[in-house]
């Protein structure tokens, strides 16, 4: 429920924002990334997360800045997290629990991105080279999820029914996000620019990846992704020449 309050809260005010802010420069930026997603929850074995099955995964960002320091983007990413307890000898239930899913994400996010130490938008001649920044905001995550149960040895649920409860449990197809996340931008041309960012995804299920009751239904499901991208800025000339007559 706290992700969805948030998203509420917020999602009129981020998008009428983007939409609506008078801004001090007309520069735009448009950037694309590649990289992986992260899946972290019941059936992970790690911390870190899920990464024994990685795919490939993309975005799309669209970035126009308020002044030197804030800037609103709009972001589009898809991939798929996926993790099977086959992977994992220990601990030794995951061999008899079996359990494994594929979760194909297409998300859709509207943030706020700080940059600390801020971005000269309109002087070629002092741009900073390096600028790291962080950035949040709300969004939405459309997913199909796909579960596997086939092996699963009976032995593990005798006398609970707590994956029949899973079984019965309707699916999310659309997921409220909150989206959190840390990067770097290195300017190596006026209008280019590399990006390295870590974004995490708050949701407010625990069924991301087909389990819960069978599996640990005290903590939610969440996804990370780990990507590297480019970006191309527009910049308009503010500082038009004289006429000559």
């Amino acid at each position: 429920m706290l992700v969805k309050k948030w998203c509420i809260a917020l999602a009129f005010l981020t998008f009428s924002n983007f939409l609506k802010a008078q801004l001090p420069t007309k520069s735009i930026e448009v950037g694309l990334h590649a990289g992986t997603l992260i899946y972290q929850g019941d059936i992970s074995n790690s911390f870190v997360g899920s990464t024994n099955r990685l795919t490939p995964a993309f975005g799309l960002h669209i970035s126009k800045p308020i002044n030197n320091q804030l800037a609103w983007r709009v972001q589009i990413f898809k991939g798929t997290v996926a993790d099977d307890d086959a992977l994992y000898s220990n601990p030794a239930y995951k061999q008899l629990r079996n359990f494994s899913f594929k979760t194909r994400i297409t998300d859709v996010a509207a943030m706020l991105v700080w940059k600390p130490f801020g971005e000269q938008l309109d002087n070629m001649y002092y741009q900073k080279k390096i600028i790291p920044y962080a950035f949040a905001g709300v969004g939405f995550s459309k997913v199909a999820i796909a579960r596997s149960y086939a092996n699963t040895d009976p032995s593990v649920f005798v006398g609970k029914d707590d994956l029949q409860r899973d079984i019965d449990q309707t699916l999310p197809k659309v997921l409220p996000i909150i989206p959190l996340g840390v990067g770097v931008k290195y300017k190596f041309a006026t209008n280019w620019a590399l990006h390295a960012e870590g974004l995490y995804r708050f949701t407010d299920t625990d069924y991301l990846d087909g389990f819960s009751y069978a599996a640990n239904p005290n903590a939610k499901d969440n996804y990370y992704s780990a990507t590297i991208g480019i970006s191309y800025t527009f910049l308009s000339n503010k500082y038009k020449c004289p006429s000559v007559r």
